[in-house]
């Protein structure tokens, strides 16, 4: 497989499959997210079996994503500091055993909504601890004139997954129920650890003392990074944005398929494939055209485009059109966010990406605020409603950043990575992003 991937896609837009070990572990990266997206739809679909409620639903959610708030940055520094594989390699085991957890309570048929949320904790806190190791190879699999597109690709791999792992998921649950449903999900999780298994990641770990004190100064010294370069933080902000205020929708898509559209588990999948295929559009548009201008591009309309579509979505009872709003949202909100991880990932140093990554993670552990309130507005104004007053918030969010920081408008680039200034003693450089909006 990883040679006729070579063979067939390593040249043009899928340049970085010219690497063996890049695509080794592009194959197991996908197999790890369309378990994890299996793992997001049967969740949601059980809760709302369980107790009727959205809120529950976006609660559920919200057991899953919270671990990213505390332990991503952490799982940064990890990145930073151990081997990336070795790490994704054990958070993948226990990925494991929270899915067959769900295996057994849903065989015996003794699942309650606190061993639902205790799993789905279980699972969050293995998925925040490896999502900063799994973002930060990619750099190191591809040469730097490829980052933009390795990344590009990478993002596929989560896009793909999502699509993959919703259209089929939502399938094997209505046809064979949440038992095998769930352990489908475990199968793929093994099959990434296979995968990996076999990938040199060419990482340089760091040396020095691994106590819980370097832990946590690098923990600071990464947040600090972001805040001393204003375009990285212009970038991690609208990033945010679409990530808390945005991606909650995708909570209630099982809420859409039953109440709005009348339709089970396979509609709700099929509504998170669309969104699904539409964020490989994305990636592979990204992949396509990589210039400093392209990725301005994205990041400005693919962050005002994913709020319009979020918005025409809510307001469709049609399940043709809701599909083809979920594409667009897809589009938009990868697009945004590839183009952002591309453009900082170019401008840091090898030192500071597991711990930047991580930063970008802990949005993802933020996103319960917006979990919270589209469940709120949900169970009481209908999700419809609290599609569309997200994606308002959302909406004004984007414009708002885009205007505050300047710098996500230039297309400009530093002389050296940001975070060399310690090696080269040059506290000048870039100084045209510190300070600046």
């Amino acid at each position: 497989m990883v040679f006729l991937l070579q063979a067939l896609f390593g040249r043009g837009p899928l340049r970085s499959f010219q690497s063996g070990d890049y695509t080794l572990f592009w194959l197991s990266s996908v197999a790890a997210i369309i378990s994890h997206m299996m793992l997001l739809l049967f969740r949601g679909w059980v809760a709302l079996e369980l107790t009727d409620s959205p809120e529950i639903v976006a609660a559920a959610a919200t057991a899953g994503e919270l671990p990213s708030l505390i332990l991503s940055l952490p799982g940064g520094v990890l990145a930073d500091r151990f081997s990336r594989k070795w790490i994704l390699i054990v958070t993948e085991i226990v990925t494991i055993l929270a899915l067959l957890g769900f295996v057994v309570l849903l065989a015996i048929d003794q699942m309650e909504v606190w061993s639902l949320f205790v799993l789905s904790a279980i699972a969050g806190i293995a998925f925040a601890v490896a999502i900063p190791s799994r973002m930060a190879v990619v750099p190191n699999l591809v040469s730097r004139d490829n980052m933009a597109n390795g990344i590009a690709l990478s993002s596929i791999m989560f896009s793909g997954g999502m699509l993959v792992g919703s259209f089929i998921g939502g399938r094997i649950f209505d046809e064979f129920g949440g038992a095998t449903a769930f352990g489908t999900a475990a199968v793929m999780s093994i099959a990434s650890i296979v995968f990996l298994l076999f990938v040199n990641t060419r990482q340089d770990v760091r040396e020095g003392n691994k106590t819980l004190m370097t832990v946590w100064t690098d923990t600071v010294e990464g947040a600090a990074f972001v805040w001393r370069y204003k375009v990285i933080l212009g970038l991690m902000t609208v990033a945010g944005v679409a990530i808390i205020f945005g991606s909650p929708y995708q909570t209630q898509l099982v809420v859409f398929a039953r109440d709005v559209l009348n339709q089970g588990a396979t509609v709700a999948g099929d509504l998170g494939a669309a969104a699904g295929a539409g964020s490989m559009t994305g990636s592979i548009v990204l992949a396509t055209f990589s210039s400093p201008r392209a990725i301005r591009n994205l990041i400005v309309f693919g962050g005002i485009g994913f709020a319009f579509a979020l918005i025409a979505f809510s307001f469709s009872e049609i399940l043709t059109l809701s599909l083809l709003f979920a594409y667009i949202a897809g589009f938009g909100f990868q697009s945004c966010l590839v183009a952002t991880t591309a453009r900082a990932q170019f401008l840091i140093s090898d030192s500071m990406r597991g711990r930047l990554s991580a930063i970008r993670t802990t949005t993802w552990g933020a996103s319960p605020v917006g979990f919270t309130m589209i469940g709120w507005l949900a169970e009481n104004y209908g999700a419809p409603t609290a599609t569309a007053i997200m994606g308002a918030i959302t909406l004004g969010l984007v414009i708002v950043s885009l205007l505050i920081f300047r710098s996500l408008r230039s297309t400009a680039a530093p002389d050296r990575l940001y975070g060399d200034e310690k090696e080269t003693g040059d506290e000048d450089m870039a100084s045209y992003s510190r300070g600046v909006t």
